[in-house]
């Protein structure tokens, strides 16, 4: 299903698909012709120009992998004349296919509208489940099935999202926590931070290094006394750096 919508006048036409989870705003006349898939063909503009898009999707269309259960069983009373001649058939994996593309559509359906954050709520997913099991009965009531219940077992996403998602909250809980730390500098130093922001500086340096190289150790002045000894297997490679530094890369 394709449907069309009148947007702001930066944006003149807007084509969706809520099945194929796709939207592609455009100037002018934008024709498009979908085969179930995630592949766009565009004719644009008076000479029909054709270009071909692969994996279209929204700003919030995640590749969201959802795992569903149906337990549905075949129910006599629901036979037609129609249908009897095919019950060989359908029961030599038939019905298990028809279940299987039936619930397809109808998931890809009732998400369409809603962003994979949104999917991921248990009140949500309760709500799906009863519209996913309804809407399914409704369509295979003529295949001789009654759906018995319907349930979302996993939502997750790709492992590769999942690695951008998680870096983008440490660097968020980073950038908070170097706030807080500034804060406290202004808290301990107040009016002198300008003359102690060399020695902060230098500190914050050494101890980045330190968190990306836990080798390294840092020492004010040496205070951890006589650098390892050579040789000592248990203690790997250590470096020793002491500080203060500040002066004497400025003399330099």
């Amino acid at each position: 299903m394709i449907r069309r919508k009148t947007l702001n006048p930066n944006e003149r036409l807007l084509i969706e698909s809520p099945v194929n989870r796709y939207r592609i705003v455009g100037p002018g006349r934008v024709y498009l012709t979908v085969r179930q898939r995630i592949l766009a063909k565009l004719y644009v503009g008076p000479q029909a120009r054709s270009l071909q898009f692969e994996e279209v999707r929204t700003a919030e269309d995640v590749p969201l992998k959802i795992t569903l259960k149906v337990i549905y069983r075949a129910n006599p009373e629901l036979f037609t004349c129609d249908l009897l001649p095919k019950i060989p058939g359908l029961n030599d994996k038939g019905w298990a296919s028809s279940v299987e593309w039936h619930a397809e559509y109808v998931l890809r359906q009732l998400v369409a509208h809603r962003s994979w954050q949104e999917i991921g709520r248990d009140e949500v997913q309760k709500r799906l489940e009863r519209q996913f099991t309804q809407t399914l009965e409704d369509r295979l009531k003529m295949l001789g099935l009654q759906v018995l219940a319907g349930c979302v077992i996993k939502t997750a996403l790709p492992a590769s999202l999942q690695q951008t998602l998680i870096q983008a909250e440490r660097d968020r809980i980073e950038a908070v926590s170097r706030a807080n730390i500034l804060k406290s500098y202004l808290e301990v130093f107040g009016q002198n931070l300008p003359q102690a922001m060399p020695y902060i500086v230098q500190w914050e340096m050494m101890n980045t290094i330190h968190k990306n190289n836990p080798h390294i150790l840092l020492t004010p002045n040496g205070s951890l006394g006589n650098p390892p000894l050579p040789g000592n297997g248990s203690l790997g490679n250590i470096f020793q750096l002491q500080l203060p530094i500040w002066d004497r890369n400025r003399a330099n």
